[in-house]
């Protein structure tokens, strides 16, 4: 009997052994990381380790395009919306491309395209403008355009900004939120507001190509949907702000149905109004 109480014994510590050495080794809870500074454009609230991802609104200028056209006329073809894609395309790092398709009959139209156009006053289509600067175009002066365009481009690029902004942004259950972050370098002077654009690219959709002709498989770029902010002009940012202001913002859109989620992007646009005259500042566009 002695002998089984010692037999026993032994099986029964090897099995606790054996059974130790299977469990799993308990691991510490994972903690979210993320960015924890509330000033920085990618702030993560839910964050409870930095890791070191924070970033910063760059003091840097940005060439903001709005090229006004439409579905009706031909020239949109055969010009306007290649050049603002070979544009963009060629300046990545300093474009914010927008088409605004603003006339009523328009399947694009929207009021805050109508606003645009009425804004800057633009009575011809197309009509491509950057900043107060506004060219049309001729069919055989393609690359003499693009160069008119280019120039403008890098003169608002040498220029240091008094504004920027930057933004991150996410969609969840059809709802666009945006989360801003805009800094003043320098002191201004007026009234700033930011406006949030929301395009749709690669949009496939019917287009009038000339002589009778049209396609329904027209690839429109950069097409403007809409805004995120409360008014067409933008939501109020500062008044004669200070140099160091910052500015934190939030909106959102309810997406309607038939704009595809996968090809949105936004463009966040500073403009300052005075003496009831706006003037374009700087842009971000992601």
């Amino acid at each position: 009997m002695k002998n089984l109480n010692i037999l026993f014994a032994v099986l029964l510590t090897l099995v606790i052994i054996s059974c130790s050495k299977n469990d799993p080794i308990p691991k510490e809870p994972e903690v979210n990381a993320g960015c924890l500074d509330s000033q920085a454009v990618n702030y993560n609230e839910q964050a409870k380790k930095d890791d070191g991802s924070c970033r910063y609104v760059q003091e840097k200028s940005k060439s903001l395009l709005l090229s006004f056209t439409a579905i009706f006329n031909p020239e949109n073809a055969q010009w306007a919306t290649p050049a603002i894609r070979d544009l963009y395309l060629n300046n990545k790092e300093h474009v914010v491309p927008v088409s605004v398709y603003s006339m009523l009959e328009d399947s694009f139209y929207n009021e805050t395209a109508n606003y645009l156009r009425t804004n800057l006053k633009i009575s011809r289509y197309p009509t491509l403008a950057e900043g107060k600067s506004q060219i049309t175009f001729s069919s055989t002066q393609y690359d003499n355009f693009l160069n008119q365009v280019q120039s403008l481009i890098d003169s608002r690029v040498a220029k240091s900004p008094v504004a920027n902004v930057d933004f991150t942004h996410s969609i969840s259950d059809g709802v666009l939120k945006i989360r801003s972050v805009t800094e003043f370098f320098e002191k201004g002077s007026g009234r700033y507001n930011l406006a949030i654009y929301v395009m749709e690219d690669k949009k496939k959709y019917y287009q009038y190509t000339g002589n009778g002709n049209y396609t329904n498989e027209f690839e429109h770029r950069f097409v403007l949907r809409g805004t995120a902010s409360g008014h067409h002009s933008g939501d109020l940012l500062a008044e004669d702000p200070a140099a160091g202001t910052l500015v934190i913002s939030e909106a959102s859109l309810e997406l309607p149905s038939d704009w595809n989620e996968d090809n949105l992007h936004i463009a966040a646009v500073i403009w300052k109004f005075q003496s009831n005259n706006s003037t374009y500042i700087n842009s971000t566009y992601h």
